[in-house]
């Protein structure tokens, strides 16, 4: 049985991995995917995402995700990777069977999802696609960004009007609408095929505009060119080599495991992530507050928030490190130690000096211990649980 997740039920901390799309899961190294590569992605966002959504259109099938997410079973079985179903369907199977689906191989990513997932987002296909249609309508309308760049491109506009009025007859989508274009506005198929993918990504965060999408990278540029408002987004997914930090310190830890693990060895991961999640719980808490931040802040792209929290995260580090052994040394007087800390001792000298000093360096080294650097503290810890991990090999 699944628990079920609707829109309302998100947070902040919830990342919806849109790069998940075979169409953009292209990766710098020479176009090239692989299992690993695919599973260390999951794994960088899962460690920080209060839950990571999939959208179960790239589950469905036997593809580089698909076999990603069998090697990471226990991130689903513990509802920290969250397929999503369209809403009034209960079972993954009796979804596909109702489509019309009788492909074995596609019935089995069914029967997986079903006999493991915890939790699934059961999502609202109608609304979904009334917004998609009224969004593409008023793109194509008098003063729509679409209808703008049709004419820079030299579509009269007698074409235009008529490829949005067969299109109000039309109940169809994405498809439908550059199947139309062909057909209206011939040789423009790229431009309105372009817009389309553009409006099948954004929709869904007009209706539950909360979780952080990660976007692949053409949709964020294409955003960012017309000036749209923009939701919670992670740029440019399609470069594994740029994650957003902090996830990008913890995939650099992943890569640097050894290159010839099998599929059991990546199923260990999961257990790492359960792992490191709940030693450092802060991780999560932050990520969510830096997105609900930005949120209210009405800010797109969260990187450069997440970038500067982890080097605020590292000048602590430093700065406590430098303070400690300072204060070990002796090298700070006690009045100056104990006012950082926050403790005063008035005057004292003698044995009482002494117990103070003592209680004063058992504070530096608790907080040295406590540094509430999350971002730092998880990629650590990965480290360290990894390296145990395969450290015969």
């Amino acid at each position: 049985m699944h628990e079920f997740i609707v829109s309302s039920d998100l947070d902040f901390g919830d990342v919806v991995a849109n790069h998940c799309d075979p169409e953009f899961s292209l990766v710098a190294s020479g176009g090239m995917d692989s299992l690993p590569s695919r599973v260390y992605r999951l794994v960088a966002y899962a460690l920080f995402a209060n839950r990571l959504i999939i959208p179960s259109r790239y589950l469905l099938q036997p593809c580089m995700t698909y076999d990603a997410l069998v090697a990471l079973r226990g991130l689903l079985e513990a509802g920290v990777v969250v397929p999503d179903l369209r809403e009034g369907h209960y079972s993954f199977v009796e979804y596909l069977k109702e489509e019309g689906v009788v492909d074995k191989r596609r019935l089995g990513c069914a029967e997986f999802l079903d006999r493991y997932a915890s939790s699934v987002y059961s999502f609202d296909i109608k609304g979904q696609s009334e917004l998609f249609h009224a969004r593409v309508l008023e793109d194509l309308s008098e003063g729509g960004l679409l209808r703008s760049k049709l004419r820079l491109a030299g579509v009269r506009d007698s074409r235009i009007d008529a490829l949005r009025d067969a299109f109000t007859e039309c109940e169809g989508g994405r498809r439908s609408l550059v199947n139309l274009a062909n057909k209206y506005v011939p040789h423009n198929e790229g431009a309105i095929s372009k817009w389309a993918a553009l409006r099948y990504y954004t929709t869904p965060a007009e209706l539950m505009p909360r979780c952080i999408r990660d976007f692949p990278a053409s949709i964020s540029a294409e955003l960012r060119e017309s000036h749209l408002s923009m939701p919670l987004t992670v740029s440019d997914p399609d470069e594994f080599g740029n994650l957003p930090q902090p996830m990008e310190l913890c995939y650099r830890v992943l890569v640097g495991l050894p290159k010839n693990l099998g599929r059991e060895e990546l199923a260990l991961l999961s257990d790492a992530v359960l792992y490191v999640r709940e030693q450092v719980p802060k991780g999560a808490a932050k990520f969510a507050c830096l997105a609900e931040r930005n949120f209210a802040e009405n800010l797109g792209e969260i990187n450069q928030a997440l970038s500067d929290a982890l080097q605020r995260e590292r000048r602590f580090s430093s700065l406590t490190h430098g303070f400690v052994v300072e204060a070990l040394e002796g090298e700070i007087p006690l009045p100056i130690i104990s006012w950082c800390l926050g403790y005063s001792f008035g005057n004292i000298d003698g044995a009482v000096a002494g117990v103070a000093v003592s209680f004063v360096l058992n504070k530096i080294r608790e907080c040295a211990s406590n540094r509430v650097t999350p971002f730092l503290e998880t990629s650590e810890r990965l480290d360290l649980k990894t390296r145990g991990m395969f450290k015969s090999r």
